[in-house]
């Protein structure tokens, strides 16, 4: 069984384009992201390397 963590994204449908309620507060889900990574590694891995492997293609 591998690590959830090493498997996280961060992910959003902004604008929102099909939602009838108010969007959330897109500083409010930055915060809770840098609560939820441990260090910098984390974060780049979430936001930079788990997609690139997700869609295809080379992270920088």
């Amino acid at each position: 069984m591998t690590d959830a963590r090493a498997h996280r994204e961060r992910a959003t449908d902004w604008p929102h384009p099909a939602s009838s309620k108010p969007p959330p507060d897109a500083a409010d889900q930055l915060q809770l992201l840098y609560r939820l990574v441990h260090d910098e590694a984390e974060l780049r891995r979430v936001l930079v390397h788990n997609p690139a492997e997700l869609f295809g293609y080379d992270a920088p």
